[in-house]
């Protein structure tokens, strides 16, 4: 009985997952030809019917996270909007709920900001990056903090590739709080 009735609730979170990303879908793209692909495409793929079965928090740790970023993507799109406060608000308790619903959503939540930059208006491009004079440097910068972060992570990346199983990194020797107020900076950048 209560397999069942876990079964029942967990295609219900299902479904309104489908409705949700393809309705979202539909509002980012403005074209419900792609939204019904996209729909049906999330519906009938392994992963979804998987997670539909097990039972477990993926699926609606996952289904809050995606209408989030979804919903993010659309008052990026869009512009400056009376609505837009209440949607990224409304995006911000969907991501604290996938958050507690699954810790490991932190790290896509710290990607977040990355993410959302290439998505702005559809107004013509006007200010910072319109200017070249001002948009080198910046990008010259950008490039160099990845070329560093790309060094740095490259012995990382070679024990992954080697197959040694283990690195010995140092730590870094810093607290809870100090590392909670850096994520919360990052985020709020």
């Amino acid at each position: 009985q209560a397999t069942q009735a876990g079964r029942v609730l967990s295609l219900i979170y299902a479904m309104g997952f489908v409705v949700a990303f393809s309705y979202l879908l539909r509002a980012l793209l403005r074209d419900w030809r792609i939204a019904a692909l996209g729909g049906f495409l999330l519906a009938f793929s392994g992963g979804m019917a998987m997670e539909m079965r097990i039972m477990r928090t993926e699926l609606l740790a996952a289904a809050f996270f995606t209408s989030a970023l979804l919903m993010l993507l659309i008052a990026a799109k869009r512009g400056e909007r009376w609505w837009r406060p209440a949607v990224v608000g409304f995006a911000s308790f969907l991501i604290t709920l996938a958050m507690l619903n699954k810790i490991q959503f932190l790290f896509l939540i710290c990607a977040l900001p990355v993410l959302l930059l290439p998505f702005g208006p559809e107004a013509p491009p006007s200010g910072f990056w319109s200017t070249p004079r001002r948009a080198w440097p910046a990008l010259a910068a950008s490039a160099a903090i990845a070329l560093i972060a790309v060094y740095l992570a490259k012995d990382i990346v070679l024990s992954g590739l080697s197959g040694t199983g283990s690195l010995h990194l140092p730590a870094l020797r810093i607290g809870a709080e100090t590392y909670w107020a850096m994520i919360a900076v990052w985020i709020g950048l």
